[in-house]
C-alpha cells in the first residue's frame, strides 16, 4: 500500500499527465515516440508503481464520468501489457461480463481467478473488490445455469380459511 502514496509524485492531476501515461486513443499530444505509453517504460522500472499509477489513471477517467474510457483503458492495458491489477481486472471483468451470455461470465471469471492467484498476501482494498465482483459473477453464471423449473418452482399458496362474509338470515 505505500506505492499509493507515491502516486501524486509520478502523476499528476491534470488530463495532459493522464494521457501521457496511457492514451487509449493511441494519439498523443506529444511527437515523441511512444508517447502516452509512460506505463510501459514505469512498468520495466517499477512494476508495482505502475500498476498502481494506472490505477489512478482509472479514477481520473471514472471521476470525470467517462466510464467508457476507463473500460477502453482496462482492456487495452491487459492486452498489450497483461496488467494483472486488481482494479484493472475487476474492470476489464464487468465489461466482459456485461453482455450475459455464458461464455462472457466464464471468460470474465476465468480472469478474476487469473488476478486473485497472483494476491500473495497482499492487503489492498482492490483484492477484495475484486473477490466480492468474482462471487457477484458465480452467481450470476450459476442463476443463469439453472434450469427454468429451477428457477420458477411454483408453489401452491395455502391460505388459512377464513370466515364467512354473509351470512343466511333464514
Amino acid at each position: 500500500m505505500w506505492r499509493t502514496a507515491l502516486v501524486p509524485s509520478a502523476l499528476g492531476t491534470k488530463e495532459s499527465q493522464v494521457l501521457a501515461f496511457w492514451n487509449t486513443t493511441g494519439q498523443a499530444s506529444a511527437v515523441a515516440k511512444g508517447a502516452g505509453r509512460g506505463y510501459l517504460s514505469m512498468r520495466r522500472a517499477a512494476p508495482g508503481l505502475a500498476d498502481v499509477v494506472l490505477r489512478a489513471c482509472l479514477e481520473f477517467h471514472r471521476s470525470n464520468g467517462d466510464r467508457l474510457t476507463a473500460a477502453l483503458l482496462a482492456e487495452q492495458v491487459w492486452q498489450q501489457a497483461r496488467c494483472s491489477d486488481p482494479a484493472i481486472t475487476e474492470t476489464r471483468a464487468t465489461t466482459m461480463a456485461a453482455a450475459g451470455r455464458q461464455a462472457d461470465l466464464d471468460a470474465a471469471l476465468r480472469a478474476c481467478h487469473a488476478a486473485l492467484g497472483l494476491r500473495k498476501g497482499s492487503t489492498d482494498p482492490a483484492w477484495v473488490s475484486l473477490e466480492a465482483r468474482t462471487a457477484q459473477l458465480t452467481a450470476r453464471a450459476r442463476r443463469q445455469q439453472a434450469t427454468a423449473a429451477d428457477r420458477h418452482a411454483p408453489m401452491k399458496f395455502v391460505r388459512s380459511p377464513r370466515e364467512s362474509r354473509f351470512m343466511r338470515a333464514s
